[in-house]
């Protein structure tokens, strides 16, 4: 199982192939391939559900689009379509949403800041990332296992990225601790 599948089963995409994933009401999957369509951003995020102008407005606002509605979608950059699914989703006001890459195209300050309207939005969240993220819990998947990795290795490997090991610590050679690749973030319990 990778992250991408393991991203899908917790939204209730897929089905393991053991063992059952309780999904909880209105889970969201969001991956960096997601579709966007040849219309406008404000209709790739309503996707003709007739929510409502306000709604959708905020729903944008919370992502960081800061670029027309009235804008074809296909035109998009990569930082901005991805600013547009996450938008799609928060309007839905999911439970749990899976974040599958989709911040890989926002500049650090701009991912925070959607990061952080994700948070204060969704109960549980999860993020897929390659990229350090702020979060409770991280989980490094790989050869078919998930395994916890403590929030310490992962400030430790940034240490290492920026060449500043702790007072007392010698600088962890490369390898040490592997790249956290799944980030679980549960802000509170359902």
């Amino acid at each position: 199982m990778g992250k991408t599948t393991l991203g899908k089963a917790l939204a209730g995409l897929v089905k393991p192939a053991s063992g059952v994933v309780e999904v909880p009401r209105r889970a969201l999957y969001v991956g960096n391939d997601d579709y966007v369509f040849d219309a406008s951003v404000y209709e790739n995020i309503d996707l003709w559900e007739g929510y409502s102008r306000k709604e959708v407005e905020e729903a944008a606002r919370l992502a960081a689009v800061d670029f027309p509605l009235d804008k074809n979608a296909k035109e998009l950059s990569e930082g901005q379509r991805q600013r547009v699914l996450i938008a799609r989703a928060l309007l839905r006001r999911p439970h749990l949403l899976v974040l599958d890459e989709v911040i890989s195209g926002l500049d650090q300050q701009t991912a925070e800041r959607v990061l952080a309207s994700v948070r204060s939005r969704v109960s549980i969240c999860v993020f897929i990332s390659h990229r350090p993220v702020e979060a409770e819990k991280i989980v490094e998947v790989g050869e078919g296992r998930v395994k916890h990795v403590p929030v310490q290795h992962l400030q430790r490997l940034e240490e290492r990225q920026a060449g500043e090991p702790r007072p007392g610590e010698e600088t962890p050679r490369l390898g040490k601790w592997p790249a956290p690749q799944c980030r679980l973030f549960p802000r509170r319990s359902l």
